[in-house]
């Protein structure tokens, strides 16, 4: 069983684009809605994108490779490794206009192969605002936690197929590789193998930042506020400051994601909250259990 985690960028558009419509895609590539692009570009794009989509319809798989960075090198991964009843392929487009459009395109081709064929969206996902873009990774984090959840116990393969996309998602889902893939590829340009990258044996030893300050991580992993002396305790790496609060960073909700589970399995911890306290029949009932279910 293989799950395959693709971003896609703009090549099944700018790929074949003349100098005037590859000009509009670019400029408009981080425009949220198809509002935000002036009429007579969105003129020129419709037109364009119609006729690309034509000929994705209709395209062999040569064509195909040489139209879609993302499509290249799925094509040649699964001429290499022919798809499996249980596989599963999972896209992650901009949130953008464009990007839903070219997310379409490789969805469709892939669809019309008879593959499996998911989606994860990320609101904010998109580099034109470093906020968002800080946020849309945290949301990033999750989605990929639970997809890995989700599979690796039916012993799946997860691969990352990083050779389409925005660069600046390519680099933080190189990062996120190192935890929960099995396996990364790239295909460059024009050539017709796969640079395959395995999953290098690497454990997170920042866990320790966690089981040092259990009740502040918790706290932070809930939304919930924590006092500026406390957060002194945490690495500035993990934290992110949004409208004057501090939450937890991208990678800070990385390694959040990845140690709380084993955090809960090992005990009933303290209530992350002076509102509510657990009870002596509460505690009585979750004796024995192999696992602790939490809110967080």
């Amino acid at each position: 069983m293989k799950i395959v985690v693709s971003p896609i960028g703009t090549s099944s558009l700018t790929n074949g684009a003349d100098e005037q419509t590859r000009s509009i895609l670019n400029k408009y590539a981080n425009a949220r809605r198809r509002e935000d692009i002036p009429p007579e570009a969105l003129a020129i794009l419709d037109a364009y994108i119609t006729k690309r989509m034509n000929a994705f319809a209709g395209m062999d798989r040569d064509s195909a490779k040489k139209s879609s960075a993302e499509l290249h090198s799925l094509l040649i991964l699964l001429e290499e490794h022919p798809p499996q009843a249980r596989d599963r392929y999972y896209l992650i487009p901009t949130s953008t206009y464009i990007g839903e459009i070219t997310h379409q395109i490789v969805l469709e081709y892939l669809e019309a192969m008879g593959l499996d064929v998911h989606t994860i969206r990320i609101n904010g996902l998109q580099t034109n605002s470093s906020r968002d873009l800080h946020l849309a990774f945290s949301d990033l984090v999750v989605e990929i936690d639970a997809l890995y959840q989700s599979y690796k116990p039916q012993n799946a393969k997860i691969i990352f197929n990083l050779t389409g996309g925005f660069k600046a998602i390519q680099g933080f889902l190189q990062t996120l590789s190192v935890v929960y893939a099995d396996e990364t590829v790239y295909v460059f340009e024009r050539e017709s193998e796969l640079m395959r990258i395995p999953r290098l044996p690497v454990k997170m030893v920042a866990e320790d930042y966690i089981r040092e300050n259990p009740m502040i991580w918790r706290k932070l992993g809930l939304g919930q506020s924590v006092d500026a002396a406390q957060l002194a305790k945490i690495p500035s790496t993990f934290l992110f400051e949004l409208e004057g609060q501090i939450i937890l960073s991208e990678y800070g909700n990385l390694l959040w994601q990845n140690v709380k589970t084993e955090l809960y399995k090992e005990g009933m911890l303290p209530c992350p909250s002076s509102k509510a306290q657990y009870g002596p029949k509460f505690e009585k009932s979750v004796l024995g259990l192999s696992l602790i279910v939490t809110i967080s």
